[in-house]
This record gives structure tokens, sequence and C-alpha cells, in this order.
């Protein structure tokens, strides 16, 4: 019969071996200059992409401030025009 004790062991073992190798494997894939071209890589696209929310925000404000604007204008021209004689509406 098989010693569970003895499996567990020898799993835990091979386990425990394991990790300093895998450990080894992130250093270098992550360490040196590449690792820090990786990072600021990351760091620039999470700030472009938070620029470019900002941009959209301020172009959407703006046209919201224009619409407003022209349709504010639009409605003193008819105020304006319709108060006015015909004679002098022809006139501008």
């Amino acid at each position: 019969m098989v010693d569970p004790n003895g499996t567990l062991a020898l799993i835990l073992e091979q386990l425990v071996q394991g990790i300093p190798l895998a450990i080894r494997k992130f250093e270098v894939l992550v360490g040196g200059i590449f690792g820090l071209y990786l990072l600021f890589l990351a760091m620039r696209y999470f700030h472009d992409r938070k620029q470019l929310k900002l941009l959209h925000d301020i172009k959407l404000e703006i046209a919201n401030l224009n619409h407003n604007l022209f349709a504010e204008k639009k409605y003193k021209n008819k105020t304006n025009s319709s108060n006015v004689p015909a004679a002098k509406r022809s006139s501008r």
C-alpha cells in the first residue's frame, strides 16, 4: 500500500524545488531594461487612455456649449426680427 505521508512529502518537495526556478524565469523576463520598457509602456498606455477620455469629455462639453450658444442666438434673432417692421428687416 502507498504511504500518504511519503506521497505528500514528494509532491511538496517537487513544488518547493519548482518555485525558485519559476521566480528566476520571472526575474529574467521582467528584469533589466526590458522590464523597465514594459513598465513604462504600460504606464504610457493607461496615461494616454486617461488623456483621451479627458479630451473626449472636453469635445462633448464644447459641442454642448456651441449648441446652447447658437440656439440662444437663433432665439434672439427670431424674437428681434418679429418686433422689427418689415421695411427695416429688409435693410439688414
